[in-house]
């Protein structure tokens, strides 16, 4: 990867942010839907992103359903505004998949996802309702090559590039978009 995004060889996501994310992803499980939420957080000159920030997203303009998640682009405009008012950028997303459904991305997730070089793209088997001692090697965990398209990563490369940081501190944001009358 090359150009004005710098190489993201590691990512590191805030231990905090675990049980905001399982939170998130279960309650629309339990719903029997897919659930989502964004990451947020910096990328360092030394090809690290810190993931710091769990963005849960809310209001009419988030549809979740089984086998379906939509986000409309008022709340995408929340989701960006939220992120610069902390100084951060999206890093990546993580969403379930139906039980007995692939890790992989799906035709609508390659094609209709966000498409930037070191985006990481996180899927979680079982609406996010992991059975008892499911390892978090179970994920889907993918990334996006500007030359490549998505790529999902072996299970080697994210037990190296993938950690847990108990140093990080996370901050949990809802974001809510006002919904307007064709404006």
């Amino acid at each position: 990867m090359s150009g004005m995004y710098p190489d993201v060889r590691e990512w590191r996501i805030a231990a905090d942010a675990i049980p905001h994310i399982y939170a998130e992803l279960r309650a629309d499980g339990d719903a029997n839907r897919e659930g989502i939420a964004m990451l947020g957080g910096s990328r360092r000159d030394a090809g690290v992103a810190v993931i710091d920030t769990v963005l849960l997203l809310r209001g009419r303009g988030v549809r979740r359903d089984t086998g379906l998640l939509d986000v409309d682009f008022s709340t995408m405009n929340a989701l960006t505004d939220a992120l610069v008012m902390r100084r951060r950028s999206l890093v990546g997303q993580v969403h379930s998949h139906p039980p007995h459904c692939s890790t992989d991305l799906s035709f609508t997730d390659q094609r209709y996802g966000i498409a930037v070089p070191g985006f990481l793209s996180i899927v979680v088997p079982d609406y996010g309702r992991p059975r008892r001692g499911q390892p978090a090697e179970s994920w889907g965990v993918h990334v996006f090559d500007q030359h490549k398209g998505w790529i999902r990563l072996t299970l080697e490369t994210v037990l190296s590039s993938v950690r847990v940081d108990t140093e990080v501190p996370c901050e949990s944001v809802l974001v809510t978009a006002a919904v307007t009358n064709g404006s």
